[in-house]
Parts: structure tokens; sequence; C-alpha cells
């Protein structure tokens, strides 16, 4: 298996663009229509989301969670993941992130769960 490529360092508190470039479909790497897609999710938690572990998973909840209704644009083969300065203000340290997408009633992945480094903002306590 091979080690996930991991995502943009970040800082807490910063307002920032996450792109997604070409998404493909982790399992067969094809290219997804995300113009066809019914709900693009992108998740944030503190351990990697294990295979069949719910959302609401007491002992790993999302932490932070954007969708096609709050935060995430698709342009063209891309998505673009908008983060408020909110989202991230309380939080420092390595944390997962993935993203999904559905398109006819199929949940794939898009984006392997990989490790996202937020550091702290300067002059925070």
């Amino acid at each position: 298996m091979s080690k996930p490529v991991p995502w943009p360092s970040l800082v807490a508190g910063e307002e920032v663009t996450i792109r997604i470039p070409g998404v493909s479909d982790a399992d067969t790497e094809e290219g997804l229509d995300l113009e066809a897609a019914t709900a693009i999710e992108w998740q944030l938690r503190r351990c990697p989301r294990k295979p069949g572990q719910d959302d609401d998973d007491e002992d790993n909840p999302v932490i932070v969670a954007k969708d096609l209704d709050d935060g995430i644009t698709v342009d063209g083969a891309d998505i673009l993941v908008e983060l408020e300065a909110a989202d991230t203000g309380e939080l420092a340290g390595t944390y997962w992130a993935d993203c999904w997408v559905t398109i006819a009633g199929k949940r794939r992945l898009a984006k392997e769960p990989a490790p996202l480094e937020i550091g702290k903002a300067v002059n925070a306590p």
C-alpha cells in the first residue's frame, strides 16, 4: 500500500481554498464527471477514517465538514474546498482529511485519507 499524499499545510484561523485537482475515483483511477455529482463531502478528523466508520463515530468524530451546500465548489475536474477562519481557528496539530463524491447514487472516494497539518497562528498563545 502506498503512503497517502498529504494535504497542504495550513495555519490555524486562516482563510484558504484547498484545490483537489483532476479528481478521479480512488479505486478505478477514472476521471469523475463532477457536474453529475449529487454530493461532494470533505471531512476532517483527528485520526484516519476506518472502513465502515460512521461520520458520527464518537471515538473519531468529524471536526470540520464541507459539502456542496457549504464550502465546496467545482471548477472543471477540480474540487475547491473553502475553509473559513472559524473552521480551523481552535485547531493545531495533525489531522486527517478525505473527500467523497456521490454520482448516480454511488459514493466514491475522490481523495484518500491523508494527513493535514495545522500550525499555530503567529502570536497565538
